[in-house]
């Protein structure tokens, strides 16, 4: 695995620029920094609570360049397995090359090359949506929009219904986003059964949630 380093007075063409080197250098180091000022004008970047490493970048008056102007490249911390900056829109243009020599590469073997080029970890979802993308990119797949069939699901098993009838007067609902290929809402009615124990009513799937005001 090659060392990435930051090098005081570094002029990037923007701010995107700076953020992606930034991306780069904390995946290289093991390290998951923080942006804690990211604004028009100026980035400073910090490594977790205790650490020393941090980071100043800014606009140069009247031109598009961004210079690093302040670099304390030192660490207290200990290198992390799991690094969150590590995302998929990062990785593929990383991979491309290797899906483009291997277009049947497994998802698994994504996340060995993640471990042996940048000694670290990356999820199955993650590798997932790289492989994917990756994959598209190489083969120019062109996805053609389509009015969709399927609209929303609706499920309630036939022991969750007869429970209901005694069920205590408490009942929550709860959902979370799908952020697989078939995103949508999924969402879940859960109450209290007499021997006070979670008791799961109903589930659905849905595009989205609709409030209507009155």
């Amino acid at each position: 695995m090659e060392d990435y380093k930051c090098v005081l007075g570094t002029l990037f063409t923007g701010k995107k620029e700076f953020k992606e080197a930034m991306t780069t250098y904390v995946i290289h180091s093991g390290r998951d920094l923080k942006f804690i000022k990211n604004d028009k004008l100026r980035v400073r970047v910090k490594c977790k609570e205790g650490c020393e490493w941090f980071a100043y970048c800014a606009k140069l008056p009247g031109e598009d360049a961004w210079q690093l102007r302040k670099l304390v490249d030192a660490h207290s911390c200990n290198r992390e397995y799991k690094v969150k900056f590590m995302r998929s829109s990062w990785l593929r243009k990383r991979l491309y090359s290797t899906v483009k020599e291997n277009p049947n590469i497994k998802v698994t073997d994504i996340s060995n090359k993640v471990h042996q080029k940048w000694n670290a970890g990356v999820s199955k979802m993650k590798a997932f949506r790289t492989h994917k993308v990756a994959i598209d990119m190489v083969t120019d797949y062109v996805d053609i929009p389509l009015l969709p069939s399927f609209q929303r699901l609706y499920m309630c098993l036939n022991g969750c219904k007869e429970s209901f009838l005694t069920y205590r007067p408490i009942i929550g609902l709860d959902g979370c986003f799908l952020k697989g290929y078939y995103e949508g809402m999924i969402l879940a009615v859960v109450g209290r059964d007499p021997n006070d124990q979670m008791l799961p009513i109903v589930v659905a799937v849905v595009e989205g949630i609709v409030v209507y005001n009155r």
